[in-house]
């Protein structure tokens, strides 16, 4: 018997030393999702080995910032192509670094909001405008050309497991995707009669990232570049299988 199961999965931490990184809440935070993979035992945060693939394709943009706190963002994927009598540890989630962000970040008693013609790029992070109004436009996951980020996280040159990937670590510039691996809260091992699901709750709360150099008053306009501006930054993700 088939049955879809709950997803949303996204972690990302990609702080510049150089600069300050401010956070807001992101009022929009869509994202697209390209490839689901289930990883064996023998798995780590750097390799997803013994995969099986639980979805493929474009899931289309999920806005996780329109839903409830532990509603669906998304039902994607089928949990019954794990194979029986294996025991799975890791999900490997392959996105699109574009996403859709609007929100809004202080800095002391200066602010900045999203705009929808904003530069940014997968080598260079979004600028913004000193208005109250914030509008959804194209902004990316992380900072380009990042490296020793965290062991899994890499980004990747397609969506659809056929890419050039980076190092495990990093985020090379002019990578359009990344894949992202999370060891599950307890291990799936496939029962007949009994697939198990996996639900999603969340929170945007802080999940608009700004890099800041100079000051908010003068620099949030700027030119968007790769460490400043506007980024997706982390959401809140609990993860429970059932």
């Amino acid at each position: 018997m088939k049955k879809t199961f709950l997803i949303f999965l996204f972690y990302l931490v990609f702080f510049n030393s150089k600069v300050m990184a401010l956070t807001g809440e992101a009022t929009t935070y869509g994202i697209t999702m390209t490839r689901i993979e289930l990883c064996d035992a023998t798995s780590t945060d750097t390799a997803c080995n013994g995969s099986v693939i639980l979805y493929s394709g474009d899931s289309g943009v999920v806005n996780i910032a329109s839903t409830s706190a532990g509603a669906a963002a998304a039902s994607l994927g089928n949990l019954s192509a794990a194979q029986f009598g294996t025991t799975y540890t890791y999900l490997q989630i392959t996105m699109e670094r574009a996403m859709s962000l609007a929100g809004t970040v202080v800095s002391g008693s200066d602010s900045c909001s999203t705009i929808a013609s904003n530069g940014g790029t997968d080598v260079k992070n979004g600028k913004g405008a000193a208005t109250a109004t914030e509008v959804s436009g194209t902004y990316y996951a992380g900072v380009p050309g990042g490296s020793s980020i965290s062991d899994f996280i890499n980004s990747t040159t397609a969506g659809d497991g056929t890419g050039t990937d980076s190092a495990i670590g990093a985020i090379d510039s002019g990578d359009d995707y990344f894949e992202w691996r999370e060891k599950l809260t307890a291990p799936i091992s496939m029962v007949a009669g009994k697939i198990p699901t996996v639900e999603i709750a969340f929170g945007t709360t802080t999940a608009l990232g700004y890099l800041e150099q100079a000051g908010m008053a003068t620099d949030c306009a700027e030119t968007a570049a790769a460490n400043q501006g506007f980024y997706g930054n982390i959401p809140d993700i609990t993860i429970t299988i059932k």
